[in-house]
């Protein structure tokens, strides 16, 4: 909280390389008052625990300047929770639309943890309706056995407008991703959140086809998302589901039903543009 008050942290105000900084910042105090107090050394906070966290707090604030409840559970002083309610204004009252009973209801998004609708009608610090700030349609509009959403937040591009996935962006995270775990000499790798969320992603929907299948690597195309462009030449169809060939990972080679890829310039619009002549490749 002390933490949250000096650097005045908001959800919808939060980068993904904000958290990774906002974790570390965390960490030391957290060491350092167990250090202070002969506690053994804390276990280090991952970021995604903060960004729950957060989520959790602000929703508290909300409700007890809705209700006007500032009392701590112990001890009944209203210090504490009066100087954290009053650091950063979460909520812009819209008079005649937004009544103290709307305020305790105010949503909270259950994928990316940030508050819904803070800055009253209208407002572009609000979460949209359908999908989160990275692009991905958010949770509570999945129907039960539908294809199931990455963590957030995921790197800008590859989703947009809670429908479209951006194949070529998709590409160029992947590359970017192996260049900073594979490529990279430092054995000091920072990751950001989006970095963490598309390896989580890429880890669960990628497989290794039979040989019998070519050997290639796949990555799973969603089921309720528009892959823009359509890059036919680089979509399979494999135990009944559409995948993405990945070629830039190697294979042992492509099935016949699909038209080799392996050496051709994947496109970057609709209009079917190359990549300026380049492969995506490693």
């Amino acid at each position: 909280m002390d933490l949250r008050a000096q650097h005045k942290w908001t959800s919808f105000g939060m980068t993904s390389r904000m958290w990774v900084s906002a974790t570390a910042a965390y960490n030391t105090l957290l060491a350092t008052r167990c250090q202070a107090q002969g506690l053994p050394d804390p276990i280090l906070k991952h970021p995604r625990a903060l960004v729950e966290k957060l989520g959790e707090v602000e929703t508290m604030i909300v409700r007890r300047v809705a209700t006007k409840d500032f009392k701590s559970k112990s001890g009944g002083s209203e210090d504490f929770w009066r100087r954290h309610c009053g650091v950063i204004s979460l909520v812009k009252i819209d008079p005649g639309t937004t009544s103290e009973k709307n305020l305790r209801k105010l949503p909270m998004c259950a994928r990316c943890k940030q508050m819904k609708y803070l800055g009253g009608t209208g407002s572009a610090a609000n979460h949209r309706r359908d999908y989160c700030s990275d692009g991905v349609r958010c949770s509570n509009k999945l129907k039960a056995g539908t294809d199931i959403i990455p963590d957030w937040p995921q790197p800008p591009g590859i989703f947009t407008s809670g429908s479209k996935f951006h194949a070529i962006e998709f590409l160029k995270a992947l590359r970017d991703l192996h260049e900073k775990t594979v490529n990279n000499d430092s054995s000091n790798v920072v990751i950001d959140l989006e970095g963490l969320a598309f390896a989580k992603m890429f880890q669960t929907r990628t497989i290794k086809a039979d040989d019998s299948a070519g050997g290639m690597y796949l990555f799973r195309l969603f089921d309720n998302l528009e892959m823009i462009p359509a890059l036919p030449e680089l979509v399979v169809n494999y135990n009944n589901l559409k995948y993405l060939r990945l070629d830039c990972l190697g294979g042992a080679g492509s099935p016949a039903s699909a038209a080799d890829a392996s050496a051709a310039e994947v496109p970057i619009g609709e209009g079917g543009e190359g990549l300026e002549g380049e492969l995506v490749d490693f």
